[in-house]
């Protein structure tokens, strides 16, 4: 009987820390509510393991309400478009739109974004397109974002093996942005101003 009290009086508490987290993300929606457009500094680091250090660029992410985005580097040699549901990727000039696995993944990334940083929410339950946990250290919570790919073949050829979301729950700002690929690779995209 101890045991079953100890099991229950846990999950009360897991579920009131997880709803005081859910609405202080609430908090980031009503933040951005009014904000039909805005830019800020982008730094992006990205990670290969095999290799010793990271590559650090720094440049400008734009958001246009309802789901136009893009974020732009090296003098616009690479960019990160996302334009009506298409999204195409620009490195060292060469340009690549996303199709099946990939662009459901950004898919899934555009239904979180746009319930974080407006205040109507997507049609989509975010639940039937992806797993979501959140964890809180400090002033900082972070959502990971693992997009829900039934089809075995189709996951091994994810791009992404799951999107990091960071927010500033003090200032109801959002942070930051890490794309985690296979291994212990990743892209971070940090934002400030």
């Amino acid at each position: 009987m101890k045991r079953l009290y100890i099991l229950f009086i846990t999950a009360i508490l897991l579920c009131t820390a997880l709803s005081a987290q859910e609405a202080d993300i609430r908090k980031v929606a009503e933040r951005y509510k009014g904000i039909n457009t805005f830019t800020t500094t982008v730094i992006r680091t990205k990670h290969h393991a095999a290799v010793a250090e990271d590559a650090v660029t720094k440049g400008k992410f734009h958001f246009m309400q309802p789901n136009e985005a893009y974020m732009t580097f090296n003098e616009g040699k690479d960019m990160l478009i996302m334009d009506n549901g298409v999204f195409t990727m620009i490195n060292d000039g060469q340009e690549s739109i996303a199709k099946g696995v990939t662009h459901k993944q950004f898919e899934v990334l555009l239904i979180v974004l746009k319930n974080l940083l407006s205040s109507d929410s997507d049609s989509t339950d975010i639940k039937e397109v992806a797993d979501m946990e959140i964890t809180k250290q400090g002033n900082l919570c972070a959502l990971t974002i693992t997009p829900i790919i039934p089809d075995a073949k189709a996951k091994r050829r994810m791009m992404f093996t799951s999107f990091v979301l960071t927010i500033d729950i003090q200032s109801s700002e959002f942070k930051g942005l890490r794309m985690n690929e296979k291994g212990k690779n990743y892209t971070q995209y940090d934002f400030s101003d």
